[in-house]
């Protein structure tokens, strides 16, 4: 399990630098290390939360065979979605900066992305599968644990990826030099 969890974070540390430097200089004045970090924090909410708030995880051996594919489908198309409308909802915001600013069309932007989102939820269907036995703290716990682990996961590639490229970008502060007295 552990050794899945990293090299899926793995690869989204590679998906995430893609989208880096597709990103970057296109979002205002925004500095490396803080695009590096907003991006991180969009990316556990599109890719992460939203999803997780229709289709929440199950433990192992709760659901039913017959519904595990469909399930799974289900998940994935609503990721699909969530970044297909973040995209959507960041060229809106882009168009809106000049008539409205960069603060009021951010706000607009996140909600009509939250507004269409909420839409997607009603109409996706929904999978009712918990068996009346299992104990609801085991479903609690579990689905608490899954969503830290995405949590820490996008902080740290994050983090991680600030850093770096504060240091490629020369923006760490122990890369500055002071200068010097002598000519």
């Amino acid at each position: 399990m552990g050794f899945g969890v990293v090299a899926f974070s793995v690869a989204m540390g590679a998906l995430f630098a893609v989208a880096f430097v597709v990103v970057y200089g296109r979002l205002g004045a925004l500095g490396p290390r803080a695009l590096s970090i907003t991006l991180a924090a969009c990316a556990f909410g599109v890719i992460g939360f939203v999803p997780w708030l229709k289709y929440p995880p199950n433990p192992p051996a709760t659901s039913l065979e017959e519904t595990v594919r469909e399930r799974s489908g289900l998940y994935l198309l609503m990721v699909v979605l969530s970044l297909f409308c973040a995209v959507g909802a960041a060229w809106l915001g882009r168009r809106l900066v000049r008539r409205y600013g960069a603060w009021s069309a951010g706000l607009i932007s996140v909600g009509a992305y939250l507004a269409v989102m909420a839409v997607v939820m009603l109409i996706m269907p929904g999978i009712a599968e918990t068996p009346s036995d299992f104990p609801a703290a085991a479903f609690y716990d579990f689905r608490l644990y899954s969503m830290g682990t995405q949590l820490v996961m996008w902080a740290t590639i994050g983090v991680v990826f600030a850093s770096l490229t504060a240091r490629l970008f020369d923006e760490h502060p122990l890369s500055r030099r002071a200068p010097s007295l002598t000519r």
